[in-house]
C-alpha cells in the first residue's frame, strides 16, 4: 500500500514538473516581448525541474534506499542560476534599450502617476535639534 502511495507521489510530482515546463515553453511562444518571454522562461522551468528533481529523490530513496546528493546539488544549482541569470539578462536588455510591451509600459506609466501623488515628508537629521534627529539616542 505505501508503495503504491509513493508511486501515485512520484507520478504527481513528475507530471506537475512537466505541466510546468510546457506551460514555460507556451509563454516563450505566446508572450509579445522579451521581458514577459524572460519571464516565462524561467519561472514556471525552474519550479518544473524542482519537482522532477524531487520526484528523482523520492525515487532513487524508494527503490534502492539510498539518498541522491547529485539531484539535491543540481537542484540548488538551478534554484541558484535561473533566477540570476534570468536578471542580469533582463537588465542587459533594459540598459540596452529594447522596447518592453505597450499595455506593460501603460501600467508602468500610470504607477508612477500615481506614486507622483504620494509624498514622503522630509526627515532633517540636524543632531541640534533631538526631535528631528534620525538617531533615537
Amino acid at each position: 500500500m505505501l508503495l503504491i502511495v509513493i508511486k501515485i507521489i512520484i507520478s504527481a510530482l513528475l507530471l506537475g514538473g512537466c505541466l510546468l515546463i510546457l506551460s514555460g515553453i507556451l509563454g516563450i511562444v505566446r508572450f509579445p516581448d522579451f521581458y514577459c518571454r524572460a519571464h516565462a522562461a524561467t519561472k514556471g522551468p525552474t519550479v518544473g525541474i524542482m519537482m522532477i528533481m524531487l520526484g528523482s529523490i523520492i525515487f532513487f530513496y524508494a527503490t534502492s534506499g539510498n539518498f541522491s546528493s547529485r539531484n539535491v546539488l543540481a537542484s540548488v544549482f538551478i534554484m541558484i542560476t535561473a533566477p540570476v541569470s534570468a536578471h542580469l539578462l533582463l537588465k542587459n536588455a533594459y540598459h540596452s534599450g529594447i522596447e518592453m510591451w505597450e499595455a506593460v509600459m501603460d501600467d508602468w506609466k500610470y504607477d508612477n502617476e500615481q506614486s507622483a501623488h504620494f509624498t514622503v515628508p522630509f526627515v532633517d537629521a540636524d543632531e541640534s535639534n533631538p526631535d528631528k534627529s534620525l538617531d533615537r539616542r
